[in-house]
């Protein structure tokens, strides 16, 4: 039975709660955190010199295919070096996903994403069971509130992260954001050394306890050429307005803390599609997941027609 538009949700129960989306999603993420895991370890465990070896985390890196690109094109099929053929499939399976599901890569897919979402959930079971704890983070959010109005710009040194490394990457022919990589630094732990990879990586994870997905927020060059391509999808996520009520929670539980309480519909390159404000919202319809062609507007709000009487003279 379906939920009346306007009305309160009812949480489900028993059997059906099991078929929750953010369930599938948290066992989407496990499935590609855990894989990566085992390539790395594999990879790792193999003696040097060693005449099989198994492949590098790294081939699985889009960002090596993104890299690597312009080398292929011009050379007719040449790889920079760290760069293999998988990388650039890897990275035609992510446009793919972001031409058909927007920025789900990033909110369901990427070990990155979901190690800094799940040191975030490290913090907030904390502060649920320890007052202590609860009132360390209030204190250290009202110090800090000054910090909250650099955010939106903070957002834009993705944008230059992206721009500066792949002139850099074409320029000299090899991948110069990898000595900076967290991620590339974390798949191969076992060979890092002090470094600004390992720099940014203890940061990135320090800061991950405090801030949502601060790595995806303010330096993830990916991040923007995902969302940038996802603006294409005709997956969108919608508010009626007309059905909600400005509870502003959805708001709450945006991990990227997007304005999702007064949007028509959630553009923003940001936007991981984590569904989050989707299973969180009280009332039936207020968002919604729909399909739309790229150019169409926002449905304008319902509003009931009025009948009145015209009294007689």
């Amino acid at each position: 039975m379906g939920v009346k538009l306007g009305a309160i949700k009812r949480k489900p129960k028993g059997f059906a709660a099991l078929f929750d989306v953010q369930r599938g999603r948290y066992l989407v993420q496990f499935g590609f955190l855990a894989a990566i895991t085992v390539i790395a370890v594999r990879h790792a465990l193999v003696p040097e010199g060693s005449a099989v070896s198994p492949p590098s985390p790294e081939a699985y890196c889009p960002f090596g295919g993104i890299e690597t690109l312009y080398k292929y094109v011009a050379t007719g099929g040449g790889f920079i070096h760290h760069a293999r053929l998988s990388n650039l499939i890897v990275l035609a399976a992510m446009l793919v996903t972001a031409l058909l599901l927007k920025s789900a890569f990033c909110g369901w897919v990427c070990p990155f994403g979901t190690l800094q979402e799940w040191l975030m959930g490290v913090t907030r079971f904390l502060e649920r069971r320890f007052r202590p704890v609860a009132r360390f983070a209030k204190t250290m959010k009202a110090r800090t509130k000054g910090l909250a109005a650099m955010d939106r710009h903070l957002r834009w040194g993705k944008y230059l992260v992206l721009a500066y490394f792949l002139y850099g990457t074409i320029l000299v022919g090899r991948m110069v954001f990898r000595p900076y990589d967290p991620y590339n630094t974390l798949i191969n732990i076992t060979e890092a050394t002090l470094g600004a990879g390992l720099v940014i990586l203890i940061a990135t994870i320090v800061l991950s306890f405090f801030v949502d997905r601060p790595w995806c927020r303010y330096l993830c060059p990916l991040s923007p050429v995902v969302g940038l391509v996802g603006k294409l999808a005709p997956v969108k996520i919608e508010r009626a307005s007309e059905y909600c009520k400005a509870c502003a929670i959805c708001d709450v539980k945006c991990p990227m803390n997007l304005p999702v309480a007064t949007a028509t519909r959630i553009t923003a390159v940001d936007c991981n599609n984590c569904l989050k404000c989707l299973g969180i919202c009280p009332r039936g319809g207020a968002l919604d997941l729909v399909l739309r062609w790229p150019w169409s507007k926002p449905p304008a709000p319902h509003v009931p027609e009025l009948i009145t009487e015209r009294g007689g003279s």
